[in-house]
């Protein structure tokens, strides 16, 4: 009982705090951050760190816009992953690198990868207000991404492990580890 009590209070005062720093924020949201604890988590993780911040609430308004319309089908097959499924391919994809003992693929293959990537209709500039691509910039990889899973194409051609997500591509998309 008293951790439900200590919880409710936690979620409150995450939320009071978002209302004191940003008054304008939408109901929609604030609601969001009672009923998700993983989004609360992310709130409460970057009122520590105001550029977190400043990226998150963008892309929950716009989450909020989607979510009070009909989705159009068309528009949703081009939208990106959200940062928790870009950072989840991220993190996977780092354990298959780690496995393979850091296995590149040759320069060949490389540039032939590349070359599929550039030309496909998935290859993206990122948004630079979402909270992945910020913090992969800081990282140094910069430049397009696939719009399937988010990653750098150009990281994601590099590591011999990886493969096209693109399920239109065959089994193994339009090019394989």
């Amino acid at each position: 009982m008293e951790t439900e009590c200590d919880a409710t209070l936690f979620r409150v005062a995450i939320v009071d705090a978002l209302k004191a720093m940003h008054p304008s924020l939408s109901v929609s949201i604030l609601s969001r951050m009672e009923e998700d604890d993983l989004l609360l988590h992310h709130v409460a993780v970057c009122l520590e760190t105001p550029e977190f911040l400043a990226a998150l609430l963008p892309e929950l308004s716009a989450q909020s816009g989607r979510d009070s319309k009909s989705p159009d089908p068309a528009q949703e097959t081009k939208e990106l992953p959200s940062n928790a499924e870009i950072i989840q391919n991220a993190i996977s994809a780092a354990k298959r690198f780690l496995k393979s003992g850091l296995a590149l693929s040759p320069i060949d293959v490389r540039e032939q990868r590349l070359t599929v990537c550039k030309s496909c209709e998935h290859c993206v500039t990122p948004p630079r207000q979402r909270l992945a691509f910020k913090l992969t910039e800081t990282a140094g990889l910069k430049g397009p991404v696939c719009r399937l899973c988010g990653c750098s194409i150009h990281a994601k051609t590099m590591v011999a492990t990886e493969r096209c997500p693109d399920s239109s591509g065959g089994r193994y998309g339009r090019w394989s580890a």
